[in-house]
C-alpha cells in the first residue's frame, strides 16, 4: 500500500506546479492502508481541512490511478515538530542547475537561463535592468530595497534570477533567499498552525538573521493579509537595519496597492521603483533571435518578424509561439515559412490579441490623458479621471480575458457591478457619439 502512496505522489506531482506540491502534498505522510482504505498523516487539522477543501478530487484520482481501483482516502493528524520541517534552507554547492532554497519542505531552483547575459534589453525596460544589475554588483549599497514592477511574463523574476546568479558569482557564499509573497505567507501559516514558539523562532530567523538578500516575486499577494503584512514588515526592517538588500517584484507600484499598510507601503519606497513595460515590435523580435539562437534553430527574419507583429501581449507569449512553432516544424518535417507559421499559430496568435495585460492598458490610457494610474484606480470621481477610467475599463472587458469581477479588482477594488455600469454606458454612447468613437479608436491603436 505505501507504493501505492508513492505512485499517487507521482502523479500528483505531475499535475500541480512545483510550489502547491511542496507546499500541501510533499508534508503528507502514508501511515496505513488495506483493500478499501488509505490512511495519510498531514500535519496538522489545517491541512487536512485545506487539502480536503481544495484537492480533494485531485487526491482521490490519483490513488485511484495508482492502485487501479478505487480507494477510500482517510486523512489524519499526527504530531510532527516544527523541527522536522523547518530545516536549514541554504543554496547548495555545485552550477547554477543546482542552486536552491529549502525551507518547510520548500524547494526553489534558480533557472539557469534567467541571467543578465540572457535579458533582452528594451526601451521598456532598460532602466529595470540597469538598477537591477547595480543592486548585484553592490547589494545593499545601489538601491534598497529595489522595486520593480510591472504586468505578467514581462521579466521580473528573470531579473530576481539575474541578481542571485550575478551576486552568487562573485561571492559563494552568499545567502540568498528567492521567494514568492505567497509561499512565505504560506510558510507562515504552516508554522502558526502548529503553535509552536520554537518553530516561528526558527521562521524568523531564516529570515531575519540567516539572508544576506532577499528577492521576493509578486509582493501585491500580501494585499489584504494583515497577519502576514505584519510579519514581512519586521521582516523587512531587521534586514533593512542590517543592511541586507531586499528586491521586491509587483504588478502594481506601493501606491496603487489598496489594502495595505501605510508603514509597509512607506518602506516600500524607500529605495528606487522601477517599472517594466510590455515590449516594443524591435524588442520583441530580439527576444524572438534570442529564444532561436538558445534552441539552435535558423529562423527566416520574416517569420520572426510575424510572431512579433501578432503576439504581443507578453515575452511568455512570444517564447511560447516560437517553441510551439519549432515544434510543429521537427513533427511535421516542414521548413519554416510565415504561411507555415500562420497555420500552426492561428490559435495562439488569436488569443494573444486578446490576453492583453489590464495593467499595460491602464497605463496607456493614463498617459493618453496625462493622469496617473493611481487616478484611475483611485476613488475620485470628476469627469477629467472618471471619463478615462470608464474607457479603460472597456478596453480591458473588450480587448482582454478578464472577467467583471477581476477588472474591478485591479481597478481599486471596485465591485463587478460598477465596471459593468461603465462598460454598459460606453458601448451605449459609441452608438451615436461620433466623438467617443474616434477617441476610442485612437486608444485601439496604442493597445500593447
Amino acid at each position: 500500500m505505501e507504493s501505492i502512496w508513492t505512485q499517487a505522489v507521482d502523479v500528483i506531482r505531475s499535475r500541480v506546479s512545483e510550489e502547491i506540491f511542496e507546499t500541501y502534498f510533499a508534508p503528507l505522510r502514508f501511515l496505513s492502508g488495506d483493500e478499501t482504505q488509505i490512511k495519510i498523516a498531514a500535519v496538522d487539522p489545517f491541512f487536512c481541512y485545506w487539502v480536503q477543501e481544495h484537492y480533494n478530487d485531485l487526491l482521490l484520482n490519483a490513488v485511484t490511478q495508482a492502485a487501479g481501483r478505487p480507494l477510500e482516502v482517510i486523512l489524519d493528524t499526527e504530531a510532527i515538530e516544527p523541527e522536522a520541517l523547518l530545516t536549514r534552507a541554504s543554496l547548495s554547492e555545485g552550477g547554477d542547475e543546482d542552486i536552491k532554497d529549502e525551507l518547510l519542505g520548500s524547494s526553489f531552483t534558480l533557472n539557469p537561463h534567467y541571467t543578465f547575459e540572457n535579458f533582452v534589453l528594451g526601451p521598456n525596460n532598460e532602466m529595470a535592468h540597469a538598477m537591477s544589475a547595480a543592486v548585484a554588483r553592490e547589494p545593499a549599497e545601489a538601491f534598497n530595497p529595489l522595486f520593480i514592477y510591472g504586468g505578467t511574463g514581462l521579466g521580473k523574476t528573470h531579473l530576481l534570477h539575474a541578481i542571485a546568479h550575478r551576486i552568487l558569482a562573485a561571492n559563494p557564499e552568499a545567502r540568498i533567499v528567492y521567494i514568492s509573497a505567497e509561499e512565505f505567507m504560506n510558510q507562515m501559516i504552516r508554522v502558526l498552525t502548529q503553535k509552536s514558539a520554537r518553530g516561528m523562532e526558527h521562521f524568523r530567523a531564516r529570515y531575519r538573521e540567516s539572508c544576506d538578500v532577499l528577492l521576493m516575486d509578486d509582493i501585491h499577494i500580501l494585499e489584504g493579509k494583515d497577519r502576514s503584512q505584519e510579519e514581512f514588515f519586521h521582516t523587512f526592517n531587521a534586514l533593512h537595519s542590517a543592511q541586507k538588500q531586499i528586491v521586491l517584484t509587483s504588478d502594481r507600484t506601493p501606491k496603487e496597492f489598496q489594502d495595505l499598510s501605510d508603514r509597509l507601503r512607506s518602506r516600500f519606497t524607500w529605495g528606487m521603483l522601477t517599472d517594466i513595460k510590455p515590449p516594443l515590435f524591435e524588442t520583441r523580435v530580439a527576444i524572438l533571435q534570442r529564444k532561436a539562437i538558445q534552441e539552435d534553430a535558423r529562423m527566416p527574419m520574416e517569420v520572426l518578424h510575424y510572431i512579433a507583429r501578432t503576439v504581443s501581449a507578453n515575452v511568455r507569449e512570444l517564447e511560447g509561439a516560437l517553441t510551439r512553432l519549432l515544434a510543429f516544424a521537427s513533427i511535421r518535417k516542414r521548413p519554416v515559412t510565415v504561411e507555415f507559421a500562420a497555420s500552426v499559430l492561428g490559435e495562439v496568435v488569436d488569443e494573444a490579441r486578446v490576453v492583453r495585460d489590464i495593467t499595460a492598458i491602464q497605463q496607456m490610457v493614463a498617459e493618453h490623458f496625462n493622469v496617473q494610474v493611481s487616478d484611475l484606480c483611485g476613488a475620485r470621481r470628476m469627469k477629467a479621471i472618471a471619463h478615462p477610467r470608464a474607457l479603460a475599463m472597456y478596453l480591458c472587458r473588450t480587448h482582454t480575458r478578464s472577467s467583471f469581477p477581476q477588472i474591478g479588482r485591479d481597478f481599486g477594488g471596485r465591485d463587478h457591478s460598477t465596471v459593468m455600469a461603465a462598460v454598459r454606458r460606453i458601448a451605449q454612447e459609441l452608438e451615436k457619439d461620433e466623438a467617443l468613437k474616434a477617441e476610442l479608436t485612437k486608444l485601439e491603436r496604442k493597445l500593447p
